[in-house]
């Protein structure tokens, strides 16, 4: 995604860009320090992933678990050192977790909220996607699939540690967006075989509305493509822009259900957005229930919200989008 292609209010800071990769290699030196001390070939905890499609809901799934208590996640204030992710892990206690004064950001992480703008929080200690992170390891061309060459070819271990060297600096699960990997969820698994996979969909008339939104936000127009592009990307780009989102939305799904469909059914739970919003204390509780499976017990009970307020997405053409997603049936 090409930086003048984005409307004025999401291009990236140049300037910031350039200080972020300065500062990381400084500090991945210290990183591989640290790396050395990680043991062992699996996490002591579960990982949790989040997949689904670009507008789906994924988003306010992170903030709810990274708010709840129990998890570990990546925070606004991690993703600054994506190279050095065991380091800001420890950055994020001295700064956040141990500043009991509120020395250094004041009363902001007791004002946390589920507002977020096209995946992106506001907050030092509010979750984020960690991208960055990701693609270190995972060198993706204009599609996310890999081919199994490519995919040999990834450093697993080193990703594997490196994940494993953050958990331990916290002591607890992780929760992580992990839909850059929608089309490589076995290889993911093999990796971490005590991860749970919770994939969030949404209704799929909503969900193409969703991305018609972002493309206008992030692009100015409805006719590029926002977010991971599934294989079917090349045959989809030739198709009117309702189809293109239509598209999207049913091969990102039906490929996220195959990769599911090949690890244990302890590792894996569904959530539909509109379930889950109306009631996410019943979210909770199914996932306490596959982690006690993976021979985790998540203690104490469900504080959280008792339901989430659904925007429904609207459009003064729903024939033609409905039309467009049954092209696909």
């Amino acid at each position: 995604m090409k930086n003048e292609q984005r409307s004025e209010a999401y291009k990236k800071d140049l300037n910031l860009e350039q200080l972020l990769n300065e500062v990381n290699g400084l500090l991945s030196d210290s990183e591989e320090v640290l790396l050395e001390s990680v043991k062992g070939n699996l996490p002591r905890y579960p990982m949790v992933f989040i997949v689904g499609c670009a507008r789906s809901g994924t988003t306010l799934l992170l903030q709810w678990l990274s708010q709840l208590g129990p998890f570990a996640y990546f925070s606004n204030l991690m993703s600054r050192f994506y190279k050095a992710p065991i380091l800001a892990a420890k950055m994020h206690q001295i700064l956040i977790d141990l500043d009991a004064n509120g020395e250094i950001f004041g009363e902001e992480k007791e004002q946390l909220n589920f507002k977020s703008n096209m995946g992106k929080t506001i907050g030092a200690s509010s979750p984020h996607e960690f991208w960055y992170f990701w693609k270190r390891f995972f060198a993706f061309g204009e599609i996310q699939q890999l081919s199994k060459e490519e995919l040999d070819k990834v450093d697993g271990e080193a990703f594997k540690k490196e994940l494993m060297g953050v958990q331990e600096v916290f002591e607890r699960p992780m929760v992580m967006k992990a839909m850059i990997l929608n089309w490589h969820i076995p290889y993911l698994h093999n990796l971490f075989p005590n991860s749970l996979f919770i994939h969030m969909q949404r209704n799929p008339i909503e969900n193409m509305l969703s991305l018609q939104k972002a493309r206008l936000r992030f692009f100015k127009n409805s006719s590029t493509w926002y977010s991971y592009k599934p294989p079917e990307f090349h045959d989809l780009k030739a198709l009117s822009p309702e189809k293109q989102l239509a598209g999207q939305v049913h091969f990102t799904n039906a490929a996220i259900r195959e990769g599911l469909g090949k690890i244990p059914e302890e590792n894996r739970l569904s959530f539909e957005y509109e379930k889950f919003c109306a009631d996410p204390k019943e979210s909770f509780e199914q996932i306490k229930s596959k982690l006690k499976m993976l021979d985790y017990n998540l203690e104490g009970d469900y504080h959280g919200p008792g339901k989430f307020r659904k925007t429904p997405a609207e459009s003064s053409d729903l024939l033609k989008f409905e039309e467009a997603f049954s092209y696909f049936k």
